[in-house]
């Protein structure tokens, strides 16, 4: 057994009603020509492999009343017929009526009672295709430290040789399991020291924010003077999700970087700006200001291979306010490169080591009176969305034989966002997943339509541009 570290353990008390912590995807797959693909068979293939990935089999042990962050159990048999579930789409089995199912599985939590992931095997898609809903909670992996689910499943080739056992991220043996009267000792022990770790983290935090403002001189012209604006999907949120998918060309997405000396995600975010802008617009409820998009970013040094969360977040103005594709690019470049600078200049906000000092008792009453006065609804807004953008595999990848076709990632709403877009490619494909709160968020279709319509946009100021800086021939003599 081991304790979770502070940030995994806030994913867990943070956890509520209305409030949702598990990230994972959608993954279609083709099974034409390959005999025997079915449900049977992915089950089959989890039991042979999930040795590999030990932490899929860990087990959360809560301390009684709450008194200490949770533990990890080890070495607990994990019945694999308690996570793979089996469901058909109805008719006509197209994109819409997979994303309306995969929405309402989303509106469901895990079962702590068993380990924090499942998957549903979803029949009934058009063409005879299989989906797959992956869901694993965000204090087993961050996007970096380990695909889970994903590694065991995916294979570079349709006939895989035969895998070894052995475990791709290793197993943590602690010692023995505690009872719960032990686990409720060691916390109140651990209480006894919650005066002084406060007081150190409230401490080093006084410090840190002192070193920010003397160090606040260097960046004091990258820093944001807007407050950042309420936009309508800003609000309350609900126990209920919906999804919704889009895909655009990786191509064209990297001829777009290289003209403008970008980056991907530079581009990323303008595509995503310009359709927020136009489902603002379509409503009439455009904020005059520019959105603010939460930018997780990992801190994850090479080659490192720790199962815990590692990720920082910096926050872009998008620039929602601008009607023009390239001027919004070229202004979000610069945004994201003062974002990053603020950041390395400021340091991190230091909420894991408040996290490891307070127990999650305190944190899941802070979140319910959160919740339950709607505090979101009036508290300033430090960002209006999160998009996250992760690099997905560059070649085809399959499933028990079948070729993935497509991949769409998904991760939570934070409260009072309405929405997120998560971002993933995907061989020549960039695919968004948005993960949204149905009555913060009407007509989402039409917002992701809005990517496909800003790639346009920017791919023809690409054309334009390069027309009119190609230079002119010159003239016979």
């Amino acid at each position: 057994m081991h304790k979770l570290p502070g940030t995994d353990s806030v994913y867990l008390s943070a956890e509520g009603t209305n409030s949702h912590f598990h990230t994972g995807a959608v993954v279609v797959v083709d099974p034409a020509g390959v005999k025997g693909f079915s449900h049977k068979k992915l089950l089959s293939t989890l039991e042979e492999r999930i040795s590999r990935v030990p932490k899929l089999s860990w087990r959360l042990r809560q301390v009684p009343f709450g008194v200490d962050r949770p533990y990890w159990e080890e070495g607990v048999p994990c019945n694999i017929d308690e996570h793979i579930h089996r469901v058909s789409l109805p008719s006509p089995g197209g994109e819409k009526e997979l994303a309306k199912l995969v929405g309402e599985l989303n509106s469901r939590q895990l079962d702590r009672s068993r380990p924090l992931w499942e998957i549903w095997y979803i029949e009934g898609l058009k063409g005879k295709r299989v989906g797959l809903l992956m869901k694993m909670h965000h204090c087993l992996f961050d996007g970096v430290s380990g695909a889970g689910l994903g590694e065991l499943l995916a294979d570079l080739e349709p006939n895989p040789p035969a895998q070894t056992s052995e475990a791709g991220i290793p197993d943590i043996d602690t010692g023995r399991p505690y009872s719960d009267l032990e686990l409720y000792a060691r916390g109140c022990y651990s209480l006894l020291g919650m005066p002084y770790k406060v007081a150190k983290s409230l401490s080093g935090a006084g410090w840190q924010s002192l070193a920010k403002v003397s160090r606040k001189r260097k960046v004091k012209h990258l820093v944001r003077k807007n407050k950042t604006p309420r936009a309508s999907f800003n609000g309350h949120l609900g126990s209920s999700r919906d999804t919704v998918f889009a895909s655009v060309s990786l191509t064209t997405i990297k001829k777009i970087k290289k003209h403008f000396d970008v980056t991907v995600n530079d581009v990323v975010l303008a595509l995503c700006s310009s359709a927020i802008r136009r489902y603002l617009l379509a409503q009439g409820n455009l904020p005059e200001n520019s959105l603010v998009a939460g930018v997780p970013v990992s801190t994850r040094d090479s080659g490192d291979k720790s199962l815990d969360n590692q990720v920082d977040i910096v926050f872009v103005e998008i620039e929602t306010q601008r009607d023009n594709p390239l001027q919004c690019l070229m202004a979000i470049h610069e945004n994201t490169k003062n974002a990053k600078e603020v950041a390395a200049v400021l340091g991190s906000s230091g909420v894991g080591g408040f996290a490891d000092a307070v127990p999650p008792a305190a944190v899941e009453l802070l979140g319910w009176v959160f919740d339950t006065a709607k505090l979101e609804n009036v508290l300033p807004l430090v960002s209006n969305t999160v998009i996250s953008n992760v690099p997905g595999p560059p070649i085809p990848l399959y499933v028990c034989g079948g070729k993935v076709e497509a991949l769409y990632p998904l991760a939570p709403v934070l409260m009072g966002s309405g929405f997120n877009i998560t971002v993933m490619s995907y061989v020549d494909k960039i695919n968004f997943g948005f993960m949204l709160d149905p009555h913060l968020v009407p007509d989402p279709w039409f917002l992701a339509q809005g990517l496909s319509v800003a790639l346009d946009d920017l791919e023809a100021a690409m054309l334009k541009d390069k027309a009119e800086t190609k230079p002119k021939p010159k003239k016979q003599a």
